[in-house]
Parts: structure tokens; C-alpha cells; sequence
């Protein structure tokens, strides 16, 4: 049920994250794709509690087809 109060409760995906974080008592996550950055300088600074976030991208263009 904890899974619906997230969901129905965020405004966007930071909230989702947020919440997310409070509820399973971790302190570590992980942003797969992380282009520019831009998302994940909002993370950390909307998320104190996060202490540790795993960036991950290819660095390489894939084709869409």
C-alpha cells in the first residue's frame, strides 16, 4: 500500500524519488542515463539524505531504429 501513498502523493519524479528514499531507508541510488547532469544536481540538492548517487551513461550515441 506504501507503493500507491508514493505515487499518488509526488508531483514529479524528484517527489517519487524522495518519498521513495524515506520509505525504503536507504541512502544510496543509482541515475542510469545521465546526459548533461541536470537531474542529478537536483537529486542531490532536493535529497539530503542521499549519500551516495551512482551516475551511469554510454557516453555513445545510439540510433533510434
Amino acid at each position: 500500500m506504501k507503493t500507491l501513498t508514493i505515487i499518488f502523493r509526488a508531483f514529479d519524479r524528484t517527489d517519487i524519488l524522495e518519498q521513495f528514499i524515506w520509505f525504503s531507508k536507504t541512502n544510496r541510488g543509482a541515475e542510469i542515463g545521465v546526459w548533461n547532469g541536470d537531474f542529478s544536481i537536483r537529486l542531490l540538492e532536493s535529497l539530503p539524505k542521499l549519500e551516495m548517487l551512482y551516475l551511469v551513461d554510454s557516453y555513445k550515441q545510439f540510433s533510434r531504429e
